[in-house]
């Protein structure tokens, strides 16, 4: 019983959290529906439910804090970015108004189309606006920061690096470019890439600053002539070229990425779509390349919008890897992408698949950054304390194959059977002799033997001597 706004095309519509998520509304002003991420949570949404309407004009964008799953921000077409501190118990009552927000953030004198909190530093944000302008905010001083004027054209997304010292943006104009926000310049452009285009930094953990490099690629998804969509790989220290590109498929709907950098797969989806589909990303110095890996068609309707729940909302003991929240015209429906073990294997915890993750803790601040600090994302083990590590398993004695088993079985069997027969036959022979030289009239006639001749022949009672030898001349003798 959703009642979603679904009029912005640029943006995923969707933000989450480890505990809630939320997605802009239908109505007067500018509305917001948030509700937990918890099972307890699903149902029908009532037509009277407590929303989040602090703006006077739609919603375009929203995203959640990395840091506390109860900050959110919320971009306006009002022009204005406002930033809310949601109950722990979720939005109830008569919801929230314009008084309840935590911060409003002033500046742009057109529309807000994107906003984007900063990895690693805290309360630091970036949005962009139909004013051609990019933002940076120190949202702790309640001030705007950083401002940069260097787009042709509308932005229609921002992606920070693994440190955040550098951003990627993707411009209305199909052009990349690479930007130093505190120098305020523009470090590199790509080539013209495509229409609906969008990008994403591929960070990899531990790769040592600076950000970029073949090693940290980033990922465009894009739309081509005769409405070809594709996945592109850049060196983000030479844009000139790409260093792999991908097909994704035909169609005209707009593509999002979500790339988890502990496994290194990137998930692609697009609005309009049933798909999702996700690749592989290798990436070592000088090169880089995208391998399909699988699809996975989800149930109808058509996607309007879509999630990822950060890594530390996973189920780490039913090996869950990903799990997002696929948003439609009326409803939410969870997707959970789980690694499948054999069943004696999923008692440990796969410390193969699940390495440190990133923390919800910032590694600095607003004050810090801007000073020019660069600090590496913290990390946290997702490990429970009652699993052992898959690595640290106990070795166990090597397993015989089915088929061995099965052909030492046969062999036994055919033995048993052999001995049995020759038992038999031996059995039979030593019969067979016993009836022809020890004939008796309970066995019958013997084979080859006159029983009567051997009656004629006997020795009577009265020829026995006295000592049990026979007399001469008796029938003893004679035979």
């Amino acid at each position: 019983n959703l009642r979603p706004d679904t009029t912005s095309m640029d943006s995923p519509l969707m933000a989450c959290s480890s505990i809630f998520w939320a997605v802009p509304w239908i109505g007067a002003g500018g509305p917001v529906y948030v509700s937990p991420v918890a099972e307890s949570a699903y149902g029908k949404v009532e037509p009277t439910a407590p929303l989040v309407n602090g703006h006077r004009a739609s919603v375009l964008a929203l995203n959640f804090s990395p840091f506390d799953p109860r900050v959110l921000a919320t971009a306006s077409d009002d022009c204005t970015v406002a930033l809310w501190y949601l109950p722990e118990d979720g939005v109830g009552g008569a919801g929230l108004g314009a008084d309840d927000a935590a911060l409003v953030l002033r500046g742009h004198t057109n529309g807000v189309r994107t906003v984007d909190w900063h990895p690693t530093a805290d309360n630091v944000l970036a949005t962009s606006s139909t004013d051609l302008s990019l933002r940076i905010w120190d949202a702790h001083a309640e001030r705007e920061a950083l401002c940069m004027r260097a787009f042709p054209d509308v932005l229609g997304n921002v992606s920070f690096g693994r440190t955040g010292a550098l951003l990627a943006t993707a411009c209305k104009d199909r052009v990349v470019r690479v930007l130093d926000p505190r120098a305020g310049e523009v470090a590199l452009e790509s080539p013209a890439v495509g229409r609906n285009l969008r990008v994403q930094w591929c960070p990899k953990p531990g790769a040592g600053a600076p950000d970029g490099g073949a090693e940290e690629p980033l990922i465009t998804v894009s739309s081509g002539t005769a409405g070809k969509r594709e996945l592109r790989l850049w060196d983000a220290r030479r844009m000139d070229t790409e260093l792999c590109k991908r097909p994704v498929d035909q169609a005209s709907g707009q593509l999002f990425t979500f790339y988890d950098e502990d496994t290194g797969l990137c998930y692609v989806a697009g609005k309009g779509d049933i798909t999702i589909r996700w690749f592989e990303i290798s990436a070592t110095e000088g090169a880089a390349i995208a391998l399909k890996s699988n699809d996975y068609q989800t149930s109808a309707p058509a996607m309007s919008g879509l999630c990822m729940l950060p890594k530390t909302a996973c189920d780490v003991r039913n090996i869950e890897v990903a799990r997002f929240l696929k948003l439609t015209t009326d409803t939410v429906l969870p997707l959970s992408f789980r690694l499948p073990r054999a069943e004696n294997l999923r008692q440990y915890f796969q410390d193969d698949v699940f390495t440190p993750t990133r923390a919800p803790e910032a590694a600095s601040t607003a004050e810090r950054w801007l000073a020019g600090e660069d600090a590496e994302p913290l990390r946290v083990s997702l490990k429970p304390e009652d699993m052992m590590n898959l690595s640290e398993k106990p070795a166990e004695a090597p397993k015989v194959a089915k088929t061995t088993v099965f052909r030492s079985e046969l062999d036994e069997a055919e033995a048993l059977a052999k001995q049995r027969e020759e038992a038999f036959n031996r059995l039979h022979s030593m019969a067979a002799v016993r009836e022809v030289y020890h004939p008796n009239k309970s066995m019958g006639v013997a084979r080859g033997v006159d029983l009567a001749t051997q009656d004629d022949e006997a020795v009577a009672d009265d020829e026995w001597d006295d000592d049990g030898a026979a007399r001469p001349g008796s029938g003893a003798g004679r035979a």
